[in-house]
């Protein structure tokens, strides 16, 4: 079992190695610095009920009730973005191949590969894994992300549909067919066991790659836990264990950055706020009533700054109040399980919050 988990932790580090030289080539596209990063969420629909999903109560909506634009009005959005800027996509829900999703997705998946005008990075779509992987995934320019946590007993629980052997399925079809896919993992407080189950129940799967990050506390996953260093001590133990997990973060790295890299989401109903996992923070633009003029000359960018400051995903509620509510021995051991370039980004943005 050990041999396993080394191996995994050794291509974990070559590819965030090879990842940093993505990052670098895109942000010197042409000697140029822009690009976009944008997560949609492409509906609410779901047939799993997951019991740390970030939609929380609005996933319990009957499918009628959850709001979403027409799917052409929103290519009509990414049509008004076309330029010479880097586009890469990631769709998202509810579940992306959902019968009553599907067509919303392959709409949205052909037109950026077919009729975009400017450079597309990737597209990558999540799914649960239950449904079938249509065709128009096999383009090299996407990948698939199959939500895993563990071994069978766990993944069906979690899900709270029998989807464990359907992910397996589809995941060897997808290595069949040449598609990219990988896992993703979500770490609770009390799954450590079962993501080394999940990782000798896969090891036959020709090295599929997995990624795990921490369970976020919005949604259903509120429930499970709140803002607490529980989490960090988690990822600490996971990445000694297996060393490919999300880093936890204090701060969202999206926040503070220039408009070079323009990073948003749009939800299902078309309101833009900063990322899936935060959607119940919700800006005042939408795709109707924001113009290109607006994301390019950095409008909608200071907006986001703005509203979500100190706010991540790990500390929806911001980090900087969190850190306040410790006494002197907790801070200390909560900044001893920080790396050293995210210790000081939180120094950093605290001491900025203070004197703004």
């Amino acid at each position: 079992m050990w041999q396993v988990a080394s191996l995994i932790k050794f291509q974990s580090k070559i590819r965030v190695i090879l990842t940093f030289f993505k990052i670098y080539v895109i942000i010197n596209y042409k000697g140029g610095t822009k690009m976009y990063n944008i997560a949609q969420v492409i509906s609410l629909i779901c047939n799993g009920h997951c019991n740390y999903c970030m939609c929380g109560n609005e996933l319990l909506m009957s499918d009628k009730d959850k709001k979403e634009v027409d799917i052409n009005d929103l290519i009509d959005f990414y049509r008004m973005l076309d330029s010479d800027e880097v586009m890469q996509v990631k769709i998202t829900g509810g579940e992306t191949f959902h019968p009553l999703v599907v067509d919303r997705t392959q709409k949205l998946v052909e037109y950026l590969l077919y009729e975009r005008k400017g450079p597309l990075d990737s597209i990558q779509i999540n799914s649960n894994g239950y449904f079938k992987i249509p065709d128009f995934c096999k383009h090299p320019a996407v990948k698939i992300q199959f939500s895993l946590d563990g071994d069978k007993d766990y993944q069906n629980k979690t899900c709270g549909i029998p989807v464990f052997d359907r992910v397996i399925a589809n995941i060897k079809y997808c290595q069949k067919s040449g598609i990219n896919c990988y896992i993703m993992s979500v770490i609770t407080n009390g799954n450590l066991k079962n993501i080394e189950n999940l990782i000798e129940a896969t090891k036959y799967l020709n090295g599929v790659e997995i990624k795990s990050q921490y369970v976020a506390p919005v949604g259903f996953g509120k429930e499970m836990h709140g803002e607490t260093m529980l989490g960090l001590r988690t990822v600490e133990e996971a990445n000694k264990r297996w060393g490919f997990v999300r880093p936890y973060h204090t701060i969202c790295p999206h926040t503070f950055t220039d408009n070079r890299n323009k990073t948003f989401c749009i939800k299902a109903n078309g309101v833009i706020t900063q990322c899936p996992i935060l959607q119940q923070f919700e800006t005042k633009y939408n795709i109707y009533n924001i113009t290109k003029e607006e994301i390019e000359s950095g409008v909608l960018k200071n907006e986001l700054n703005s509203m979500f400051g100190m706010k991540s995903c790990c500390f929806p509620n911001g980090f900087y109040e969190y850190y306040n509510s410790l006494d002197d021995s907790e801070k200390e051991e909560f900044e001893s399980l920080l790396e050293p370039q995210q210790k000081a980004f939180v120094h950093e943005r605290m001491e900025k919050s203070l004197n703004d």
